[in-house]
């Protein structure tokens, strides 16, 4: 084989090839006949191809991989973001889209990552919801996380309920009595009291001893007082003349003497001896 036969077979073998080799796609595109594009939001590579972020995650520019959504968020229609959970839902794991909370449950807040039990005193019967549902006055629950209105009971007797929702821990003041399903407290009447915490009042006996003491001590002073009226009455009985007359003319005493008659004087008769 001469010289120019060799160069042909270098080339044939050699060159030709080379230029027909592909070049690998950097990492967030893929190749096209010509080129390497980038993949769309929402979409990562899988080395081959561009795919569809799972639930969970999301991807806003070209990448190798899909990145999870926070606790609280999930991804958005197009996997190219995150957004809260809404009003009745959570979302507790990173990753994993929002669940509706359960019955008995409920969320107030956007992206919230765990849905809270109803407190005492109210029940939710519907899952994905924002609150629970009041037993009203004078009603309570045994427990938190209720989930029926036949749940909701009359407060216990010492307690009251005076809201629409109701822990029933409210506890009844002294000298009041709350009965059982009382919604406020009832005040004890003058000769009742009651401890703290009961249903009833009952007799006090200590205003009794007030009050016999009081009537005891008002007899006295009246009776005390009628035998000092009757000891003044008596005084005034043998009580001397303030003021003594004295006489300075004697003349009308001699008047007065004459006035009365003098005796007569009887006759001796003498008969003898």
């Amino acid at each position: 084989m001469n010289h120019n036969h060799s160069i042909l077979f270098f080339i044939v073998l050699v060159l030709v090839p080379l230029s027909k080799c592909c070049s690998i796609c950097p990492i967030g595109t893929i190749s096209d006949p010509v080129n390497c594009q980038n993949c769309w939001k929402g979409f990562c590579t899988n080395i081959k191809d561009c795919r569809t972020c799972e639930n969970g995650f999301y991807s806003s520019s070209n990448r190798s991989i899909c990145i999870p959504c926070e606790k609280g968020f999930e991804n958005n229609q197009e996997h190219s973001g995150c957004v809260e959970c809404q009003l009745g839902y959570f979302n507790s794991k990173m990753g994993s889209r929002c669940l509706a909370c359960a019955s008995g449950h409920y969320s107030p807040m956007i992206a919230m990552t765990a849905c809270d039990k109803c407190p005492k005193g109210s029940y939710q019967n519907k899952p994905a919801t924002w609150k629970c549902n009041a037993c009203g006055k004078g009603k309570t629950t045994d427990n938190k996380g209720s989930k029926q209105d036949s749940d909701c009971v009359s407060c216990n007797e010492g307690t009251y309920c005076n809201k629409t929702i109701n822990s029933g821990d409210n506890v009844c003041p002294k000298n009041y009595k709350c009965p059982a399903g009382c919604s406020n407290p009832i005040k004890c009447s003058l000769i009742r009291k009651s401890q703290k915490g009961m249903g009833s009042c009952a007799l006090s006996v200590e205003f009794f001893l007030i009050l016999f003491s009081t009537i005891g001590f008002i007899v006295l002073v009246v009776v005390a007082g009628i035998i000092r009226y009757r000891k003044i009455q008596e005084r005034k009985k043998f009580k001397r003349p303030d003021k003594i007359e004295y006489y300075s003319d004697f003349s009308k005493l001699e008047e007065k003497r004459d006035l009365v008659p003098k005796p007569q004087a009887k006759e001796v008769v003498y008969s003898g001896f």
